[in-house]
């Protein structure tokens, strides 16, 4: 786990110190935090291909949650977010190596003295595995799937934080449910505390030898379910510490920890002390050096839930599936017995057709039970080239499964014909769709936008080796989801929001266009400010607002979320976008009062939130001079709202006015939780902002 700092991972003059000690440490997975969106995840994945290069046929794969992000190479079965806060929780299969998932929970809860919000934080990741462990979830756990969370946990005020996750010990069991065990064992889980290399100590933040609010101290934390996995090793890289032999002996200079990060990377190193049995159809999936399964010819029990039934007719295949594999069935003597979502044990024949592995009907053995109707499970998000790199000579993992290729486009025209291939592309690679003649596929429109694709992963070559010639089997129409266009809409429909006062449009990719009234004037980061003529909206990240001047007539795409009430774009480098039309004149501010900022609707059009205003005749009720990063009251004798100090730049240490001003500024928001009603601001640019002589 490494928190790289703003994204530094990335920055050239310190790419040889990450490379020079991850090289040293080998890791199979990586936890990173403050991995921005500013990068793609597959700039993360090609980073590490050249510090870490994959052995042949295999590669890195990444996916984020916020700035978490988790890279590995095992394959990422499910990503999601543990509770509402961002903190990543991924589920890996680690098959063929291990025969076990792995739950993986990369957090990064707010720092400093924010005790509530890393509270809720906590208690919302502790709810997340206490919910996963039990059926019916988002996320629902095999029985003693190990569990790690890793990350910049930033605790350094309350322990109840820690005891949160480590003893399943909830905070606020109002909000997020009682109290659990988290272990499989009924104990708690284990805080490894890995100890800083050849030190006696235990910290993992530095700070770079920058001065800070706190001292140099245990931030990164490594959590685990000690009931089925052993801790080997695990140590904390400070390389002033390193001997000189040391450091000769895993080629890393004395300053690279340091060069890298203000936070260390933190090291565990786990064996399994518990794996799952082999499922029954996942021992089929065990082929020899030719791709043919070693149980060939074999009669064989499975048992799990029937994928699909007679969606390729009753001569085609059918699949069934259970938490570990999936296998085809052939024979239509089984297919028109079978119902799709029946939970069912089957017996058959192994074979094989053109590297298809399939448990064929024998009507001297064959035999079905159906014992329940079941949901379907939830397709698995794979790549073209996790398809092309499954382990085809051992075990064949995704082969028959039902899985989704997102984000691709179909490189034919015209319209679809049955028993038909046809390549699709994500960019970088390509594959074989397959449609069937027994789907109502057939004649209709090949689409030619980008489309996200979910079937079942077929095989069809020729002859042995059987390590190609795969191909996506759809089975229906429903199968084809076409990417919608980015809407083009006006700021204002941006602040329809729901009861809670969050936007309706959060998590959605839109595009707005609007003149620039704030820039850098908040930090490098923003948040930037862009408004047309009925409202305003806020835009975080550094590559957005590195592209804009106060003025400009731009045009915006990306996620929006929602920040303490504020919403805003935030930068993903995988959609988002600037184009910047011209440079006009900075909108005049708009001339309210406070009563109008208050008592706006949050939860209907908030029409103010991120405007450039201008209020008359006010009084701050504060002495004294402007300090960074603080708030100041003021009113007009009837309401009363704060200023925001963003930072020192803006007042540089000026005096508090006295007597009646004109304050200019955005209207900001900050509630640190829902239903956000109040917690405005008004963000001045600078202090020409405050105009001392009022009309």
């Amino acid at each position: 786990a490494h928190n790289v700092l703003f994204s530094s991972f990335f920055r050239d003059d310190r790419k040889e110190s990450y490379a020079r000690m991850y090289q040293a440490v080998q890791p199979d997975i990586i936890g990173f935090s403050e991995l921005y969106q500013d990068y793609k995840l597959e700039d993360v994945t090609t980073r590490l291909e050249e510090i870490l290069p994959s052995p042949d046929g295999k590669s890195w794969k990444a996916q984020r949650t916020s700035d978490n992000v988790l890279a590995t190479k095992y394959t990422i079965k499910y990503n999601t977010s543990a509770g509402p806060f961002g903190n990543g929780a991924f589920l890996l299969d680690l098959r063929p190596k291990f025969n076990s998932d792995l739950l993986v929970i990369v957090a990064h809860p707010p720092c400093c003295d924010n005790d509530p919000a890393r509270q809720n934080e906590a208690d919302a990741m502790a709810a997340f595995i206490r919910d996963a462990k039990a059926p019916g979830g988002e996320l629902t756990l095999v029985d003693k799937t190990p569990v790690i969370i890793v990350g910049d946990m930033n605790f350094v005020g309350d322990p109840r934080q820690v005891t949160a996750l480590v003893d399943g010990d909830i905070v606020q069991e109002d909000t997020y449910g009682g109290d659990f065990t988290p272990d499989w064992d009924g104990t708690s889980f284990v805080d490894a505390m890995p100890r800083t290399s050849n030190l006696p100590h235990s910290f993992t933040h530095t700070g770079s030898g920058a001065p800070g609010t706190y001292s140099n101290g245990r931030l990164d934390y490594l959590i685990y379910s000690g009931s089925v996995l052993n801790l080997e090793n695990s140590f904390v890289i400070f390389t002033p510490a390193m001997p000189q032999d040391t450091l000769t002996r895993y080629g890393i200079l004395q300053n690279d920890s340091d060069n890298a990060s203000d936070h260390l990377p933190l090291i565990g190193d786990f064996s399994m002390s518990f794996e799952q049995e082999e499922s029954s159809i996942y021992s089929l999936r065990q082929n020899d050096k030719h791709g043919v399964p070693v149980k060939i010819d074999q009669v064989a029990d499975v048992s799990g839930i029937i994928t699909a039934s007679k969606e390729f007719g009753n001569d085609g295949n059918s699949f069934i599936q259970d938490n570990q594999a999936a296998i085809a069935i052939h024979g239509s003597d089984f297919i028109t017995q079978l119902i799709t979502g029946d939970s069912i044990t089957l017996t058959g024949t192994v074979t094989q057709n053109s590297g298809l592995t399939r448990l064929t009907f024998d009507p001297g053995s064959s035999n079905l039970t159906v014992h329940k109707k079941v949901n379907l499970p939830n397709p698995r998000i794979v790549t073209i080239a996790e398809v092309r790199e499954q382990d085809w000579d051992g075990k064949e993992m995704l082969e028959s499964r039902l899985i989704k290729i997102e984000d691709i486009k179909i490189l034919s025209a015209g319209n679809f014909a049955g028993d038909t291939n046809y390549k699709m592309s994500d960019g970088r690679d390509t594959m074989d769709v397959r449609i069937d003649s027994n789907t109502d596929l057939v004649g209709t429109t090949i689409p030619d936008k980008q489309v996200s694709l979910t079937g079942f992963l077929g095989q069809s070559k020729a002859s042995a080796p059987y390590d190609e010639g795969y191909q996506l089997l759809l089975r229906s129409l429903k199968d084809i989801y076409v990417i919608p266009e980015i809407r083009h809409v006006p700021i204002i429909t941006l602040h329809q929001n729901n009861s809670e006062g969050i936007s309706k449009y959060v998590d959605s990719v839109m595009s707005v266009s609007g003149v620039v009234t704030v820039t850098t004037q908040f930090g490098d980061r923003g948040p930037a400010f862009l408004q047309d003529s009925e409202a305003g909206i806020a835009v975080y990240g550094a590559s957005f607002i590195s592209k804009m001047k106060m003025g400009d007539s731009v045009t915006v795409t990306g996620p929006l979320v929602s920040y303490n009430g504020l919403t805003e774009y935030i930068f993903d480098a995988e959609v988002s976008d600037v184009t910047v039309h011209k440079n006009i004149a900075v909108p005049d501010p708009q001339l309210i009062t406070i009563s109008d900022i208050i008592n706006q609707e949050r939860d209907g059009v908030e029409e103010l939130e991120a405007k450039l205003v201008m209020i008359k005749n006010i009084e701050f009720t504060d002495n004294g001079k402007f300090e960074a990063f603080r708030n100041y009251q003021f009113t007009d004798g009837l309401d009363s709202m704060n200023i925001r100090v963003s930072n020192q730049e803006i007042f540089n240490g000026a005096s508090i006015p006295t007597g009646k001003v004109t304050l200019i500024g955005i209207v900001g928001q900050s509630r640190s939780s829902a239903p956000y009603r109040g917690g405005y601001q008004l963000l001045p640019r600078s202090a020409d902002d405050i105009k001392i002589k009022s009309d």
